[in-house]
């Protein structure tokens, strides 16, 4: 198996993250009366060769996908548009 680093998405579901990415996740620092002070970074969770990420935003096991997706109502559609190599007006790969 490589450990080539990859995110692709699954049509109508999470972000696949392959290649043994430290996934690290930040909890917010509050004041006592609740204003946010800063960030706290978490330490990383254990690598895996594979992980899939939530991107419809209902998983109970953020950042991690728990399935959610085919139980929401959600609009997956990738809308970005493609990025262009600076001062060549290509795609990458092209």
């Amino acid at each position: 198996m490589t450990d080539e680093k990859n995110i692709t998405i699954a049509a109508g579901g999470p972000y696949i993250v392959t290649g043994n990415v430290a996934i690290r996740s930040k909890s917010a620092i509050m004041s006592e009366l609740g204003e946010p002070l800063g960030w706290k970074t978490e330490p990383a969770a254990e690598t895996k060769a594979r992980v899939a990420l939530c991107r419809c935003g209902a998983s109970a096991k953020k950042p991690y996908c728990d399935g959610a997706h085919a139980r929401t109502e959600w609009d997956g559609t990738e809308n970005a548009p493609p990025r262009q190599l600076p001062g060549t007006g290509q795609e990458p790969g092209r």
